[in-house]
């Protein structure tokens, strides 16, 4: 005992300095410090970086890099898409009315491709089928068939982590902010909006105790968001945010994906593509239009090794006039194949069998098919791709400085957009409807523009923060639990 005693005195000294720095620590003179520091840790990363400039070289490009841009876009025109139907009867196709109806410029084709929803979710499936057959279709091809396994493997097994981490805890703080009230601010604004399905807006249920709602997001979250079994079209809506039904399609199409990519393997690349469009044949008639989308980026992918292989230069064929001919025609071919994707894009979601334009079009797709507003647009959406990778000139749209953070935030702005719109976009929205009023086209365009802009700009910041706190280090931890699960190799 009296050790003990002597100990403690001896040690007490440097129990008193520790002490000392851990109030010092909680000074009122170091305040101004920490809010510095929390101010600079909040501000969106592009924002840091005109401020504090990285001293790491700026990595190059990947030759996939374009579908990076493509992503980023197509997740912030979803936004728009999402803005644009809770303020305008948008859904029509231009001239569609008996009466002379819906002939707003905005509906015309190929403007309406700004907020086509559908087609930049079949834009996500597309690249997504395209990303992930990237490196396995590079590894077939070059026979290296130990790291084509332990790359399958490897993104097999990080592939759940990868997507249902970040949707978990952003559920759970929508789950948070639905109890506490901030979603009802929006209730007027989406009530009095019928154009857009009220379900996304209005029948989000809110529990009176903070279990309930908690239990609420636990059994939202085990049998709807991570759910790849079910096929039917509502099962894996989660009423928490209507908007990340695609999440458990796209776990679900990736893993297929992966199957195929392990059974076609070994075979020579041209019976490979062959067989690749006897299956998109397949879950056509299937009905599986997510399928055709991650297929048809596979079928993108290997025909862009195949297109690399076959243009070695070889000895000179040909006379200077065929070669001119061909430098105009390759371009001119990539671009009109483009913009028939952007017009395939463009089909309306509401009365596209009378829309000028559309009803031949509308009257093709086959009865099979369960959802056909999603029909061409799918398919407009492996011609944008399958264009975009073959023409250098058209990645140029999506490999800029703008689309390329887009596309490093492109998760995150699918992610938090739903929570944003309802806090942030909806109140302000309502407040704008009184403030300018409704009645006039110019009101409605004026209160449209700046709530949409104020929404957009809290989108892109929330999404940039959810980036670096949440989506990034989500990355890093499916990487780290297969380091630690994996068997070591002696």
């Amino acid at each position: 005992m009296t050790t003990r005693r002597m100990r403690c005195t001896e040690n007490l000294p440097a129990y008193c300095e520790r002490l000392t720095v851990r109030l010092r620590v909680l000074h009122l003179s170091n305040y101004p410090r920490y809010s510095r520091t929390f101010a600079f840790a909040i501000l969106p990363s592009f924002v840091q970086d005109r401020i504090r400039p990285s001293a790491k070289p700026q990595k190059p490009l990947h030759p996939t890099g374009f579908l990076d841009g493509m992503r980023g876009v197509a997740a912030f025109l979803v936004i728009v898409f999402h803005l644009v139907v809770c303020c305008y009867d948008a859904k029509h196709g231009y001239a569609s009315g008996d009466h002379g109806q819906h002939r707003e410029f905005f509906k015309l084709p190929f403007i309406r491709i700004i907020y086509a929803g559908p087609t930049m979710v079949s834009i996500f499936f597309v690249v997504s089928g395209y990303a992930l057959s990237y490196k396995p279709v590079k590894l077939m091809r070059s026979k290296s068939w130990q790291s084509l396994s332990q790359s399958l493997a490897s993104s097999i097994f990080r592939r759940a982590i990868r997507l249902f981490l970040p949707c978990i805890v952003s559920t759970f703080f929508i789950s948070m902010m639905i109890w506490s009230g901030l979603y009802d601010w929006g209730a007027d604004f989406a009530k009095a909006r019928g154009h857009y399905n009220p379900k996304h807006d209005i029948d989000i249920p809110k529990f009176d105790s903070l279990a309930a709602q908690m239990a609420f997001w636990a059994k939202e979250t085990s049998t709807k968001l991570i759910n790849p079994w079910s096929f039917a079209a509502k099962s894996t809506e989660v009423t928490i945010d209507g908007h990340l039904w695609t999440i458990p399609v796209e776990f679900r199409s990736s893993l297929v994906l992966y199957l195929t990519q392990a059974g076609l393997a070994h075979l020579k690349s041209k019976v490979r593509m062959a067989i690749l469009v006897f299956l998109i044949i397949w879950v056509h008639q299937m009905g599986r239009w997510e399928m055709i989308l991650f297929y048809g980026g596979f079928l993108c992918a290997d025909l862009g090794f195949h297109r690399s292989s076959t243009s070695t230069p070889a000895l000179p064929t040909g006379t200077s006039t065929t070669k001119y001919r061909r430098s105009i025609l390759k371009p001119l071919v990539y671009v009109s194949v483009f913009l028939l994707g952007v017009y395939l894009g463009c089909q309306p979601q509401k009365s596209a069998g009378k829309t000028p334009g559309w009803v031949t079009l509308v009257s093709m797709i086959p009865d099979h098919i369960g959802n056909p507003k999603r029909y061409w647009p799918g398919w407009g959406a492996i011609l944008l791709v399958w264009s975009t990778s073959c023409y250098k000139p058209l990645q140029r749209l999506f490999d800029n400085k703008l689309s390329q953070y887009l596309g490093k935030i492109s998760f995150s702005l699918y992610i938090v957009h739903g929570a944003v719109t309802h806090v942030i976009g909806y109140p302000l929205m309502n407040i704008l409807d009184g403030a300018v009023g409704r009645d006039h086209a110019l009101n409605r365009a004026v209160g449209f523009g700046v709530g949409s802009g104020a929404t957009l700009f809290f989108t892109v910041w929330f999404a940039d923060l959810f980036t670096t706190t949440v989506d990034e280090p989500s990355v890093r931890f499916a990487r780290w639990v297969e380091e630690k699960c994996n068997v070591s190799v002696e």
